[in-house]
């Protein structure tokens, strides 16, 4: 008897933990985040971001970003100096398109300040993403 009831007891706490790992999150809980240290990938070129100013998943869960070059100082862009001062870095293009995975697809725009420019088609693609038409 005693073993039919350590049986049914630890049963119960099995089902009962199921179904509050089943439950729906609360409306009124914040969405929990984790941190994800080697997203993205290294970026190609010694490219470095500045501020980043917006970012956006597009419908096939590609991470579009932009971002502020001229907002780099000029100790953290040495390689563009002449001659480098050193190895690292320059200014990634102001719009990026990145996979899940984090590797880059897509660049374009400006690296010295101003407004993007590049692909008329890939620019109007971004601009999608935040202004439905």
């Amino acid at each position: 008897m005693m073993r039919a009831t350590a049986v049914l007891t630890v049963a119960a706490a099995l089902v009962s933990g199921t179904a509050q790992a089943q439950q729906p999150a609360r409306a009124n809980e914040a969405p929990q985040f984790q941190v994800e240290p080697f997203w993205p990938q290294p970026l190609p070129g010694n490219w470095i971001l500045g501020q980043v100013a917006g970012i956006a998943v597009d419908r096939n869960d590609h991470v579009w970003i932009v971002h502020r070059p001229a907002t780099l100082v000029d100790d953290e862009k040495g390689a563009t100096k002449n001659p480098p001062e050193t190895k690292c870095c320059t200014a990634a293009p102001a719009v990026l398109e990145f996979d899940a995975g984090g590797m880059v697809l897509t660049a374009f725009g400006r690296i010295n300040g101003g407004n993007a420019y590049g692909d008329q088609a890939l620019a109007e693609r971004f601009l999608n993403l935040f202004y439905r038409i």
